[in-house]
């Protein structure tokens, strides 16, 4: 996770669209996608996206974003959209309509619309160090988090005797973390396990959601809780 201070600086920047030169760009921000733009199950077969629930998208369509380089503070503004299911940053280049990728490197700081993502490492369910985007919810000492990831179902044929099918789809799950001097840590589902990841700040956060009747499960409610354990911190 190098370089976080710098991205925790990226909130307080005023980003601006400049013109983008895909010639340029080419192997120092994007590749392109080609075949790779495509969507596959885990038999790596092509899932045909027409017939199938959902979407694999945060944002089905393309629009205005930027990404900073947080060591060199280039900024150039893109055409963009983030793809959960296969976690990249995508942009479109307006005139041949070619499809290209940020390059995952941990000093780009991408921005859709108004959500900002960052690349950190983290380490997944089976204990190994991996990398994903984070959208970032807060700014401060301590940041709130969150990560997208998407599953894909295949179509299910109905049997006997009731005959349910049900179509392919593609589900959409959100997970909180917390970035702290650093170290990047879940944020648990379970309430009690909620209040104990504040550590010897566990009784005031506890108080303070009680008193404001801040839930430990909505997004909004945990940003406040974020807001208040900064001052703390």
């Amino acid at each position: 996770m190098k370089k976080i201070s710098l991205v925790l600086f990226i909130l307080s920047i005023q980003f601006g669209y400049a013109q983008l030169d895909f010639d340029n760009a080419y192997d120092k921000i994007l590749y392109s996608l080609n075949e790779e733009n495509r969507f596959k199950n885990s038999d790596d077969q092509i899932i045909d996206l027409t017939y199938v629930v959902g979407s694999p998208f945060l944002q089905t369509n393309f629009v205005s974003g930027s990404v900073l380089n947080t060591i060199t503070g280039e900024l150039l503004g893109y055409q963009m959209r983030y793809n959960i299911f296969n976690d990249r940053i995508e942009v479109r280049n307006s005139e041949d309509r070619k499809i290209y990728s940020v390059q995952r490197v941990d000093n780009f700081t991408c921005k859709i619309a108004e959500d900002i993502f960052i690349l950190l490492s983290y380490i997944d369910d089976d204990g190994h160090e991996s990398q994903a985007y984070f959208q970032k919810l807060s700014e401060g000492k301590a940041s709130l988090l969150k990560r997208y990831t998407c599953k894909y179902y295949a179509k299910t044929i109905g049997r006997p005797p009731n005959f349910n099918a049900t179509p392919a789809k593609f589900v959409v799950k959100q997970s909180y973390y917390l970035l702290n001097n650093g170290k990047l840590t879940t944020i648990s589902s379970n309430k009690k396990k909620f209040f104990q990841s504040f550590g010897k700040f566990e009784n005031q956060i506890k108080n303070y959601a009680k008193t404001h009747n801040l839930k430990h499960n909505k997004e909004r409610d945990i940003t406040r809780i974020i807001s208040y354990y900064n001052t703390l911190i």
